[in-house]
């Protein structure tokens, strides 16, 4: 591990085997938020909640008005209201160093980071995958559509008369409308007929008019216009991954699982 302070390294090797901040580190970030605009307030990000990793934590937050913490190294959203409150996992990476996640983050969104504007007392986020500029925003991977859809997307940084066009076939090319142009970005909509396409998993792809590059992911045409024969009975399974912030727990209450519109059975509390 290397650490770098004001653009120069300062230790070649940490050797310490501790998420706890070190007093040479809460040192620098004393003099960091010192020398900050008068006016404005700060926002951190680090992998563990400082209030737990850092000697002195909360009198450096009063001391130079600390608003919010972003912590974790992936995009699972959580928000907790501590002496600074923290979005947990709403950290500047998300997955960016982890093969094995197949290019997706635990939340389904690209391997990348977060970015962030502040303006004012107003932070506004987006994440950006790795070495991508086009992402579909909604419908999300895997959802169930009926009726009308309306199909969402944005391109990172847009070039002049770049557009983006929209496949449900991977042949057929339609233009979106651009809506909006929040930092950043542009975002362009479509809306789609749902009931023109056959029940079952669609292939949505959004390509850029200048550059060709492409994403998709599946979504589920449900409209349930044509009678599906069933012909064997079939076992659904899951499982709830490990969470390493929190201790696992039963649900309290009664679960529902719900398929195609049906509740098909259900999880007892505390089982």
């Amino acid at each position: 591990d290397l650490v770098y302070h004001l653009g120069k390294r300062q230790i070649g090797k940490l050797e310490y085997p501790s998420h706890e901040l070190q007093p040479v580190h809460a040192k620098w970030m004393r003099q960091d938020m010192a020398n900050r605009t008068k006016g404005t307030f700060v926002v951190t990000a680090s992998e563990k909640d400082l209030t737990d990793r850092c000697t002195g934590f909360p009198e450096m937050a009063k001391q130079h008005d600390i608003r919010l913490q972003l912590i974790g190294d992936d995009h699972i959203v959580a928000y907790k209201k501590h002496f600074v409150p923290h979005r947990i996992a709403g950290s500047l990476s998300g997955c960016w160093w982890n093969t094995k996640c197949m290019d997706l983050c635990p939340d389904l969104e690209p391997r990348g980071y977060e970015v962030y504007r502040v303006s004012g007392e107003n932070i506004e986020r987006f994440t950006k995958g790795l070495g991508q500029r086009v992402k579909i925003l909604s419908p999300r991977l895997g959802k169930a559509v009926k009726g009308s859809v309306v199909i969402k997307a944005h391109v990172f940084q847009p070039k002049q008369n770049e557009s983006l066009l929209y496949s449900l076939n991977g042949k057929d090319w339609k233009l979106m409308s651009e809506t909006s142009r929040p930092f950043y970005r542009a975002v362009f909509e479509a809306t789609v007929d749902s009931t023109s396409l056959a029940d079952g998993i669609v292939n949505l792809q959004i390509k850029s008019s200048l550059t060709g590059e492409i994403r998709a992911h599946d979504i589920v045409a449900a409209n349930n216009i044509a009678p599906i024969a069933l012909q064997n009975d079939a076992v659904l399974s899951f499982i709830v991954g490990k969470v390493r912030q929190i201790k696992n727990k039963a649900p309290v209450d009664k679960v529902e699982v719900i398929f195609n519109d049906k509740v098909i059975g259900a999880i007892t509390p505390n089982s």
